[in-house]
């Protein structure tokens, strides 16, 4: 009450007309609005490029769950193929391998920002390729027995740090 009082009494002081006073009065009230205008777009503008960062973390999180999940699919795949001894699955996991390098690529155009860790990841998968195809070379030739332990041995491990490093 005291400061409504306050305001009230210093506007009334003051040596001017009514309508000078009012239109003081509006033309503050329209500045205020305009300034609120401005930091609503301001606030706008910045949740704006909050979500566009969380489209591109998710579309980073696509890519490298569709990595983990190549991954996996093509260790199992060989695990399969090698116990079977089947020439056309060991053929089918060549292919797979060969066309992996398009997830790499994907990840790599949407995870730009991470050059050390993406290039732990295509030495590792190019390591993972090597072992894999001298694995199905192997049963190709009939030393299956090989082929699982080099598998075993050497794919699985590499397949796991893969999926750490993509985690």
């Amino acid at each position: 009450m005291r400061l409504r009082n306050l305001a009230v009494g210093s506007v009334s002081r003051v040596p001017a007309r009514v309508q000078t006073k009012l239109l003081v009065a509006f033309l503050a009230m329209v500045a205020l609005i305009i300034l609120l205008g401005a930091v609503g777009l301001q606030v706008l503008s910045g949740m704006r490029a909050r979500t566009e960062e969380l489209i591109e973390l998710q579309r980073k999180i696509a890519a490298y769950r569709q990595v983990q999940h190549d991954t996996t699919r093509q260790l199992y795949g060989v695990a399969t193929a090698l116990l079977s001894g089947d020439q056309r699955e060991l053929d089918g996991i060549l292919r797979q391998l060969s066309q992996f390098g398009y997830d790499l690529d994907r990840l790599q155009h949407v995870a730009e920002d991470e050059v050390d860790l993406l290039a732990e990841v295509r030495d590792d998968y190019d390591r993972f390729i090597a072992i894999v195809t001298g694995a199905v070379e192997r049963a190709r030739a009939g030393q299956v027995q090989e082929a699982r332990a080099v598998q075993l041995s050497e794919a699985r491990p590499l397949a796991d740090r893969l999926e750490r490093l993509t985690n």
